[in-house]
């Protein structure tokens, strides 16, 4: 617990570090020393942090590491006897497995958010002020957090963009069944019934 504590700590120290970098500096001089072929770690590492896109893919990425860490943490004290059902990970998956699903769950927040955004505006991110580095990043990153602290969220987001699996296998059982029924029930001499 001490160790996921320490991970949860330094997942919101780099948060925010990150926040800062992409807040204060401008990626426009690295992005374009890299264009005129001035190919330098200096020049790629910042422009990787502090260019908007990749930044808020990067606070994405934080966000859903603390979601799920934060699923991991019991909401009450130990020594509690009601431990509210569902509020600890499963002891079948490690903290490992939660973490990266959390991330993975995160990465497909920024996606979503990336298409929508360039979808609207092709040049969205060409000169991002302040303010809107601010909402963008508040917004995902809080959805972020969300879907990885709690993933059914995650299956209700996906479901706004598009009808899930799971969706159309329960009308497959629940018409199966219908079927099966009828086909107990003498309808066609045992055949199943073509509805």
């Amino acid at each position: 617990m001490v160790t996921t504590c320490f991970a949860g700590v330094l997942t919101v120290l780099a948060w925010l570090f990150i926040f800062l970098v992409g807040l204060t500096i401008n990626s426009a001089p690295f992005r374009d020393g890299i264009a005129h072929g001035q190919i330098t770690m200096l020049n790629l590492g910042m422009a990787f942090i502090a260019y908007t896109v990749t930044n808020a893919a990067i606070l994405c990425l934080l966000s859903g590491v603390a979601g799920a860490i934060s699923r991991t943490l019991p909401l009450t004290s130990a020594s509690d006897a009601a431990t509210p059902p569902g509020s600890v990970h499963s002891p079948r998956q490690g903290i490992g497995e939660i973490i990266f699903a959390g991330m993975l769950r995160s990465f497909v927040v920024y996606l979503l958010f990336a298409s929508g955004v360039y979808i609207a505006a092709s040049d969205a991110f060409a000169n991002t002020t302040p303010e809107q580095y601010g909402r963008v990043v508040a917004s995902t990153s809080l959805l972020a957090f969300v879907v990885s602290y709690k993933p059914t969220v995650f299956g209700r987001v996906l479901g706004w963009f598009a009808p899930t699996p799971l969706g159309a296998q329960q009308g497959d059982r629940s018409s199966s069944g219908a079927l099966s029924e009828g086909s107990r029930s003498g309808v066609g001499g045992g055949q199943r019934d073509p509805r």
